[in-house]
Order: C-alpha cells, then structure tokens, then sequence
C-alpha cells in the first residue's frame, strides 16, 4: 500500500490527508525524512516534476527544509492549483529566508 495524490487533487488536500493520517496514529514511529519520502513518492507526476524543477539547487537536503517547503506550498496552494508562477514565489520566499535569517 502507497500513499498517493488523487488525480486532480491539489497538493493542500494531499498534504493535509498525510498530516491527518499520521494525526490518527501519534505514536507511529516514522521518521521525518521518511515521511518526506513518503510525501513525495506519492506526489504525481505534475506536482512532482514541478518541484525537482523549481527547487533543484536551491534548498539542501535537509528534510526539515523540505517539509517547510511542502508547508509553503500547502499554505499557498490552498486557494487553487499550485501554478509555477506560484512556487516561483514561494521558492523566491524561501531562498531569501534562507539568506538573510532573523
């Protein structure tokens, strides 16, 4: 069994269908980076491609990194569809957090 997006699921839904379910069994043990695995394993190919593209470079790979990636994106794609335009944002947003910290 694979935790996966639905066709025309926008990414919000799918990410708060992980969160809710991970909510339902708080003691499950799995690691952070394996639910970042797990996330992105189940991503579709659009969203999934989308991603690699936009962030290639820009973040490092550290799974807490990512998972505020995914939170971003959540957080912004809860209006509608994630355009590129969009995580083009985001990424700007999050490139600059990571340059000039508090």
């Amino acid at each position: 069994m694979q935790f996966k997006q639905e066709t025309n699921e926008p990414f919000w839904k799918y990410f708060e269908r992980f969160k809710d379910l991970l909510a339902q069994y708080p003691h499950h043990g799995i690691e952070k980076w394996r639910q970042y695995q797990i996330l992105y394993d189940g991503l579709d190919y659009q969203t999934m491609t989308l991603l690699e593209t936009m962030s290639r470079g820009i973040l490092k790979k550290d799974e807490d990194q990512y998972w505020d990636l995914y939170e971003a994106l959540a957080e912004k794609s809860f209006s509608g569809s994630p355009a590129p335009r969009k995580l083009t944002l985001l990424l700007l947003d999050l490139v600059c957090i990571q340059l000039n910290p508090l």
